[in-house]
């Protein structure tokens, strides 16, 4: 990026047309709703014990949402039928293996259980998206071998091995070592959470 590039110009090939060069004001408020969305991802970590549903998990983060003054990007998300119900939650909880984007529900979990909560947050507009995974009370060796696949570090400890690995740089070249890494094969399809600004 230069210093040519006026606030507001777009720049790179990227879907959708770009990406909008963001003020500092925005910026700030980009902040302020991934901090709405970690401060609720870090609340939930009490709340996830074996008994609980799904939907009271769900109930929990709105409430914790809305007392931050922001408001739970995903209820309401449009669906993609014409016609088609939009989504009903605040949040994405999948259960064990389930993929991604679970819809909360009565179901109950159970010690052992690894759970996937995903929160979304709107401070003034913008958007802020986070995934944290939690074991449910004690869990054993595999879950516990998955769950650490998904630590903080993570993410650097795999680009780390990918480097050391692959040859080259490009993205096709890392998708075989990453996932021997993982113990798993790659899901495509699915990608996009960010922080940005409303669009629906």
């Amino acid at each position: 990026m230069t210093g040519r590039l006026a606030r507001g110009a777009l720049f790179g090939p990227a879907k959708g047309g770009g990406i909008l060069i963001k003020s500092p004001a925005e910026l700030a408020l980009m902040r302020e709703a991934g901090r709405v969305v970690a401060q609720v991802l870090a609340r939930m970590r009490a709340l996830v014990r074996p008994g609980a549903t799904t939907a009271e998990l769900d109930r929990a983060a709105d409430e914790l949402i809305r007392a931050a003054g922001a408001i739970a990007s995903f209820k309401g998300y449009p669906n993609a039928r014409p016609g088609g119900p939009a989504y009903p939650a605040a949040t994405c909880i999948s259960v064990n293996d389930e993929l991604v984007h679970g819809i909360p529900s009565p179901r109950r979990l159970q010690a052992g259980d690894i759970v996937s909560i995903d929160v979304g947050a709107i401070v003034k507009g913008w958007h802020g998206d986070g995934a944290w995974t939690f074991p449910v009370g004690e869990i054993g060796a595999e879950a516990g071998r998955r769950r650490s696949l998904w630590s903080p570090g993570s993410p650097r400890r795999a680009l780390g091995i990918v480097r050391a690995t692959s040859p080259r740089r490009s993205r096709r070249s890392w998708k075989r070592p990453a996932s021997a890494w993982c113990g798993s094969t790659r899901a495509t399809g699915w990608g996009g959470s960010s922080t940005k600004r409303r669009r629906w």
